[in-house]
């Protein structure tokens, strides 16, 4: 795949594209409002079987992420969903019927975003797989839970994520911020049982002291506190507080540009510290990093992809995602290497949580039934998260009350190798034992 830098900055812009999976886009008015258009297709209709019959009307889910966006470029949501469906329609579609994609654009914006949930509620979708709301998680969720529109495997960074009905995460995202601070991960790289926590300075990151102070509690770590400026250019301050704080693992609950400045900065002081990142940085940028990073963890909630032969579908997600970048899809060759592979493959389990769900209703599959039938389903995707059970959602807290998954996974960045390995003397935590 092409190596790009995941984290770039540009004029706003909204790439509309209509391909042969049907991959619709949006538009932007200066009010956020959305308008569908119509480009020629993309290569992705070359990669559709051409004599491919369906039945009856087009299926229509939707995901929504931010491209050029002045805070970064997130194509991964794009790449998993168009990937999974492109796949599903070469093998017959969902019960016979096509499967028609909508994507929108929401430019990290609270009113493009809000504007995107309204274009799915007016495309038709039955679901939305994968989105990737930042800018307002109320505005993008509200509409969608208005018109019965199922929200499964979306990016849940975010308390009011996990608090709407029409919510299906398969994972719990929030929860491998507070992994880092697992006390066998302390011991296993540090041989203590300290933790160095990176936090940003917002409000909501500061906000969240209380909960990080209570995981280490429960997963028996003592946590130390370094507030990270989240503007910041020169990270050399960070390093100089994490100096006189001991020797325990750095945790970082930073943003991805501030993950690597830290990183940098480490570097250049000559530190090799043990450390345990969010899962936000794409393997390009690890590899870049170098030696800083020869006694790193990775706290996420998938295995690595590299355990394909354990988790077939694992292979089946690098297979498609590769099928749709080698057809010249932008999206998809800057979801590997140079991207986070994570967001990808969320997003396109999101789909296959969607198409087992379809599968299974008898009769026309609507909004309708299709909310009821994921509010009873339990779906199996083949042990890369444990099986979902969406009828008995987990009350891990107030904030966080449906998680169906509250597993997080320790991996390992293999510096030989430069590939995120398995950690097998690391059990999966759980999370909602965690925060309790």
């Amino acid at each position: 795949m092409t190596v790009r830098t995941i984290i770039r900055f540009a004029a706003l812009v909204c790439t509309c594209v209509v391909a042969a999976i049907a991959i619709s886009a949006c538009g932007s008015s200066d009010d956020g409002d959305t308008a569908a258009t119509t480009d020629s297709p993309s290569t992705l209709e070359s990669t559709q079987a051409a004599n491919e019959e369906f039945s009856g009307e087009p299926i229509v889910i939707g995901t929504m992420s931010s491209l050029d966006s002045p805070i970064g470029s997130f194509p991964e949501s794009y790449a998993g969903v168009k990937a999974a469906a492109l796949a599903i329609n070469e093998a017959g579609g969902i019960d016979g019927h096509e499967l028609k994609v909508v994507t929108c654009n929401g430019k990290f914006e609270p009113n493009q975003e809000a504007a995107c949930a309204r274009k799915m509620v007016d495309e038709g979708v039955i679901a939305v797989a994968g989105a990737f709301p930042i800018a307002n998680v109320d505005g993008f969720f509200a509409p969608l839970e208005k018109a019965n529109i199922a929200n499964v495997a979306f990016f849940g960074d975010f308390g009011p994520a996990y608090q709407y009905e029409n919510g299906f995460p398969i994972d719990f995202m929030v929860g491998a911020h507070y992994g880092c601070l697992d006390g066998e991960l302390a011991k296993t790289a540090t041989g203590g049982d300290e933790a160095r926590v990176m936090i940003g300075n917002s409000a909501p990151e500061q906000a969240a002291i209380p909960s990080y102070e209570r995981a280490a509690a429960n997963l028996g770590t003592e946590a130390q506190f370094i507030t990270v400026p989240n503007t910041a250019t020169d990270l050399s301050p960070v390093v100089a507080q994490a100096e006189q704080k001991g020797d325990g693992i750095v945790a970082m609950n930073v943003p991805p540009t501030q993950q690597v400045a830290i990183l940098t900065a480490e570097a250049q002081a000559g530190h090799e510290w043990a450390q345990c990142l969010f899962d936000v940085i794409s393997p390009d940028q690890r590899k870049e990093l170098g030696s800083v990073l020869s006694n790193a963890f990775i706290s996420g909630t998938f295995p690595p992809l590299g355990e394909a032969s354990k988790y077939p579908l694992l292979g089946e997600f690098e297979a498609q995602l590769q099928a749709l970048a080698d057809s010249g899809n932008q999206e998809a060759e800057e979801s590997g290497d140079s991207g986070v592979p994570a967001w990808a493959l969320r997003a396109w389990l999101g789909v296959q949580v969607i198409d087992q769900v379809a599968e299974s209703i008898k009769g026309p599959i609507t909004r309708d039934s299709f909310m009821a039938a994921i509010e009873k389903a339990k779906v199996d995707l083949g042990g890369v998260v444990p099986t979902l059970d969406f009828a008995k959602p987990i009350h891990v807290s107030d904030e966080y009350p449906r998680v169906f998954n509250p597993t997080v996974v320790i991996n390992k960045w293999d510096a030989e190798s430069q590939e995120v390995v398995a950690a097998p003397e690391l059990a999966p935590i759980d999370m909602a034992e965690a925060l309790r």
